[in-house]
């Protein structure tokens, strides 16, 4: 684990005498030969170490719609408590679901025009698929910290509002899994750069399996 120390910019907030600051940087791959992960699907958060003064984790509402066999879109960052809506913008039948636990559930087939919904009240990544169409995935990612964002195409980021303080800076990528580093947040100063490289060279795709823990039939989607 690699540590970094960030001086920050100053921001006086309006409501207290509290100080925030913005944190950014950049994040990169280090790929084999054809792999090909998207930058912008990188996920960026600082996990709490010792920070005096943080605000609380507001929940949301969000939305995955299953259009043309696809979940859209295919990585969505939540809060924790926070509510997502999986309408089907489809002409066929979708069962979405994920094993992964203790965010696992079963939304059961639902048509076109209706919606699902699931509450996730526990952090961590749940990975999405359709019972019925095995291409179709999505993942949503469920924060227990207020300072996450994602990369951008270039892979730069930036997280604002951060109290100072000691922290743990994760960077996430589906294809990859995660690099963390110790992060030291300064009252004083001015923005770091932080870089942090994922490396994908390890990773191997496989195929999921579907609700009852078993391959998907090779015929028979509808």
């Amino acid at each position: 684990m690699r540590k970094f120390f960030v001086l920050t910019t100053l921001l006086v907030m309006s409501t207290a005498s509290a100080l925030a600051v913005d944190v950014s940087g950049s994040v990169s791959f280090l790929t084999k030969r054809g792999q090909k992960p998207r930058i912008d699907d990188s996920v960026i958060w600082l996990e709490p170490v010792k920070v005096a003064g943080l605000p609380k984790v507001v929940a949301g509402s969000y939305a995955v719609a299953s259009r043309s066999k696809t979940l859209l879109p295919h990585i969505v960052v939540v809060p924790i408590g926070s509510t997502v809506s999986f309408p089907n913008e489809d002409t066929i039948t979708h069962n979405l679901f994920s094993v992964s636990k203790p965010n696992d559930f079963d939304l059961g087939f639902y048509k076109r025009g209706t919606s699902m919904t699931k509450k996730f009240d526990h952090a961590g990544v749940v990975n999405v698929y359709c019972n019925v169409h095995p291409d179709m995935s999505a993942v949503v990612h469920v924060m227990s910290t207020p300072y996450f964002t994602k990369a951008n195409p270039q892979g730069a980021w930036s997280i604002e509002g951060v109290v100072p303080g000691s922290y743990r800076l994760n960077a996430w990528n589906e294809i990859g899994g995660s690099v963390i580093a110790d992060v030291e947040v300064s009252k004083s100063g001015v923005v770091g750069q932080l870089k942090l490289t994922i490396d994908t060279r390890q990773h191997r795709k496989t195929r999921h399996l579907n609700k009852e823990g078993k391959p998907y039939p090779r015929t028979g989607e509808y």
